[in-house]
C-alpha cells in the first residue's frame, strides 16, 4: 500500500493539502454515505501514516530534491509537432520520411533552479540538439492525420502531421479525394465509357445517358484507406457548331418530334 498513491499527493505536497485530500476522500468514501467502507480504511491509515513520517521536500535544498525535481522535468518534456507534405502516390501505400529537426532537451548537468551555476546550457536548463532518423508510416488514413512517435529523443514525443498534396490537382477532403473533369454535352448526352484518372491510375467509368448539366460521379473505395473519390463533370456545350453538325441536330431533332 502506497499512502501517496491512495490519496494522491507527492513527496512535495504540504501538510495542509494532504489534510484537504484526506477530508475530501473520507468523506466520498464513509460508509455512512454510502462509501466503499474499505477504501474508507485505506485511506484514513494512509492519512495516519503521513501524519507521522510525511516531511515535505520542499522544507529543504538537500540533493535527493534537486533530483526529484530533475526527474519531473524530465516527466514533463513537452510533445514537438511537425508537419510533412506527402505525394498522393505515397500516402496510399506507405512511406518512409527522413526527418531531421532541432529539439530543446533539458541539460544534463543541471535544472533550471541551480542555473547561475552551469556552464553548460548558459543558464537556460536546456540544449538544443539536432536528430536525424528515417520513419516508417503506414497507409495514410485522413488528410492531416497526425501520427505518434513515443520517445522519439530523449523521451520527447514527436507529433507528425501529414498533409496529403496531389500534382494532378487532386482535392484531399479527409479520406475522400476530389477532382474536376470538363466534358462535352454531345459525350453526356450519349453517354459510354471515359477514362479518369485517380491516386490508383486510370480508371474507366461507364456514364449514362442523357446528361446536359454537370455532375459527380462517385468511385467507391478509390480514396484514403477506403474513402471515395469525386469526379466534378463539368459538361461544357460547343463553342461553335459546324454546318454537319447542325445539320445532324436537325435531324435528330426532327426524329424525335
Amino acid at each position: 500500500m502506497n499512502p501517496y498513491e491512495i490519496l494522491n499527493v507527492n513527496k512535495f505536497s504540504s501538510k495542509d493539502d494532504i489534510k484537504k485530500r484526506y477530508h475530501k476522500l473520507s468523506l466520498e468514501h464513509h460508509p455512512d454515505r454510502g462509501g466503499d467502507s474499505n477504501i474508507f480504511k485505506k485511506v484514513t491509515e494512509s492519512y495516519q501514516w503521513l501524519l507521522k513520517n510525511h516531511i515535505s521536500k520542499t522544507s529543504g535544498n538537500s540533493k535527493e530534491f534537486f533530483r526529484d525535481v530533475y526527474k519531473s522535468m524530465r516527466k514533463s518534456v513537452p510533445t514537438h509537432l511537425i508537419r510533412i507534405d506527402i505525394p498522393l502516390e505515397d500516402a496510399i501505400v506507405g512511406f518512409d520520411k527522413k526527418i531531421k529537426i532541432s529539439l530543446d532537451v533539458p541539460c544534463p548537468e543541471c535544472i533550471s533552479i541551480t542555473r547561475r551555476a552551469c556552464n553548460t546550457c548558459g543558464g537556460s536548463g536546456m540544449l538544443t540538439e539536432d536528430k536525424e532518423e528515417v520513419l516508417s508510416f503506414s497507409k495514410v488514413a485522413q488528410q492531416n492525420e497526425i501520427v505518434t512517435f513515443k520517445d522519439f529523443h530523449k523521451g520527447i514525443t514527436l507529433l507528425v502531421k501529414i498533409h496529403v498534396v496531389s500534382d494532378k490537382g487532386f482535392k484531399i477532403r479527409s479520406k475522400h479525394i476530389e477532382s474536376s473533369e470538363e466534358i462535352s454535352i454531345f459525350k453526356t448526352l450519349a453517354g459510354g465509357d471515359v477514362e479518369i484518372d485517380t491516386a490508383y491510375g486510370k480508371f474507366k467509368i461507364t456514364l449514362p445517358m442523357g446528361k446536359i448539366a454537370s455532375f459527380t460521379y462517385l468511385l467507391k473505395g478509390k480514396g484514403l484507406c477506403g474513402g471515395n473519390h469525386l469526379v466534378n463533370f463539368k459538361v461544357f456545350p460547343p463553342k461553335q457548331l459546324t454546318k454537319q453538325q447542325v445539320e445532324l441536330l436537325n435531324r435528330l431533332y426532327e426524329d424525335e418530334r
